[in-house]
C-alpha cells in the first residue's frame, strides 16, 4: 500500500516537472548559462522534460500492475535518470 502511494506521488512529481520543464526551460537556460550558450542546456532541459513523461506513463503502468518489484525497480530507475541529468547539467555549467 505505501508503495503505491509513493508510486503516485512520484508519477505527479514526474508529470508537474515534465510540464514545467516544457514552458520554462528558456528562462532557466538564461540563469544557468553563464558564459556558455543557452541551447545544449535547453536542449538538455527538453530532453529530461521527456524523460520524465515516459518515465510518468510506465509508472502508471507499474501502479496498475501492482507488483512491489517493479515498483521498486521503476524507482531505482527515475533516481538512475535524475542523477544522470544532474550530472549532464553540471558538465555543462561548469
Amino acid at each position: 500500500m505505501i508503495i503505491r502511494i509513493l508510486l503516485i506521488i512520484i508519477m505527479l512529481v514526474l508529470f508537474f516537472v515534465a510540464y514545467y520543464l516544457q514552458k520554462n526551460n528558456q528562462s532557466f537556460s538564461k540563469v544557468l548559462a553563464g558564459d556558455t550558450p543557452q541551447e545544449p542546456i535547453q536542449a538538455i532541459f527538453k530532453q529530461f522534460a521527456k524523460t520524465c513523461l515516459i518515465l510518468g506513463a510506465i509508472g502508471l503502468v507499474f501502479f496498475i500492475l501492482g507488483h512491489k518489484t517493479l515498483a521498486l525497480t521503476y524507482i531505482a530507475v527515475v533516481m538512475i535518470a535524475s542523477a544522470i541529468f544532474s550530472i549532464k547539467l553540471s558538465k555543462l555549467i561548469s
